[in-house]
């Protein structure tokens, strides 16, 4: 599947909170890659602006979860990122400053 930020290619909106959650198959895993990226961030190593956070969730805790990772401009994902548990979480959070192009990610 794939997963795009509101508008992309266009800039996307200011004060988004946007959550996808990706639910397989007990067995499995999710794997996400990264098709483009440009998620503003004036600065900071730490993406306290715009920002996607990757999140796995335990199914086996109720809604518990462990991040992943956090990432802007500054702080890019790296390569494909794979789930502990066949459940993921999608947050995408913008401030009301400037904004980029987003995001467009696909999920097996």
């Amino acid at each position: 599947g794939n997963i795009l930020s509101p508008s992309f290619p266009s800039h996307y909106g200011s004060g988004l909170n946007c959550i996808w959650i990706i639910t397989v198959s007990e067995s499995s895993y999710i794997q996400l890659k990264f098709n483009a990226f440009d998620v503003y961030e004036m600065d900071s190593p730490v993406c306290t602006r715009d920002r996607l956070e990757i999140s796995s969730i335990n199914p086996h805790e109720g809604t518990s979860t462990t991040l992943l990772g956090a990432y802007c401009n500054t702080n890019p994902p790296k390569g494909p990122i794979e789930s502990l548990w066949n459940m993921l979480q999608v947050t995408f959070i913008t401030d009301t400053t400037l904004s980029a192009q987003g995001f467009w990610l696909s999920y097996r």
